[in-house]
């Protein structure tokens, strides 16, 4: 808060009304699963039309996993 404060005067004042905390799920290698929204779909319309996807799909592969590329840092 002091370093906030200090940076941004408006914030002197302030009071902390609540904290929180959780956990963010993440895979062991720390790439982000590929979810259900319109860029993965788009990328799996590409893959299935043997088109070039919109990206490079190697960094989500399953195999990451026991490889040792794409081991756990």
């Amino acid at each position: 808060m002091d370093k906030l404060a200090r940076a941004f005067p408006v914030f002197r004042a302030a009071k902390i009304a609540q904290r929180w905390a959780g956990l963010i799920d993440v895979t062991p290698d720390a790439v982000p699963v590929i979810g259900l929204g319109p860029r993965a779909g788009r990328l799996a319309a590409d893959l299935s039309a043997g088109t070039a996807p919109i990206v490079d799909p190697a960094a989500f592969r399953f195999s990451r996993f026991s490889t040792a590329r794409g081991s756990c840092p």
